[in-house]
């Protein structure tokens, strides 16, 4: 995709989508913590990354700056390129595996703390958690299966309803945990990242 080609790309506006998120800065995390969780006693992963070319870091950055906090998204993207030329359907391919992966990964560790816990009201908050997130992780499952497809009307339509789903998932009676906290910031994250992809893609297409 050439770099004039990129300039007559309208952009869907998300400021409803971003209207749906409770957004919070919070400073940049390493993405390493999408497989730390779960692969605490694994050897160190190598991770290979591509120097994005100029016309695929104008994409990801017409994505990240819609979306919560850049530094995030930015890596997110440029730690996961097949091919530093990876184009808007190969940016899209990379929140929905992402996305699939945090929500999998939460909504196990939301069921290991429900597991250990007693407390009726922190069981109810874990409760509502795993419920956000099983709706997630099927929405984003779908999505998959219809991108597969080439039907990304209906990738956008599977995720409308994660953002939801995620903010479902609040734990405000103490003792705060903060590792969930932080998951759910990720995952709100990448959920906008996924839903901006999706429809700047649709809009390439019209």
């Amino acid at each position: 995709m050439s770099s004039s080609h990129l300039h007559k790309i309208v952009l869907v506006p998300v400021l409803l989508v971003l209207g749906m998120l409770v957004v919070v800065a919070h400073p940049a995390t390493a993405m390493a913590r999408f497989h730390e969780h779960e692969h605490d006693h694994d050897e160190p992963a190598v991770v290979v990354v591509l120097e994005a070319s100029p016309e695929t870091q104008e994409l990801i950055d017409r994505i990240c700056f819609q979306v919560e906090e850049y530094g995030f998204c930015n890596q997110a993207f440029n730690e996961n390129l097949p091919s530093p030329t990876t184009d808007i359907v190969g940016l899209t391919r990379i929140t929905i595996d992402l996305a699939t992966l945090n929500a999998t990964h939460t909504l196990d560790f939301v069921q290991r703390l429900l597991v250990n816990t007693t407390d009726p009201g922190q069981k109810s908050a874990l409760e509502a958690c795993e419920n956000g997130y099983s709706i997630v992780m099927r929405s984003f499952q779908d999505a998959d299966v219809a991108f597969n497809m080439n039907d990304y009307r209906s990738v956008a339509k599977y995720e409308y309803v994660t953002p939801r789903a995620e903010g479902s998932c609040v734990l405000n009676i103490p003792p705060f945990n903060e590792e969930l906290a932080e998951r759910n910031r990720e995952m709100r994250i990448l959920i906008t990242m996924s839903l901006v992809s999706v429809l700047t893609l649709i809009s390439t297409q019209v």
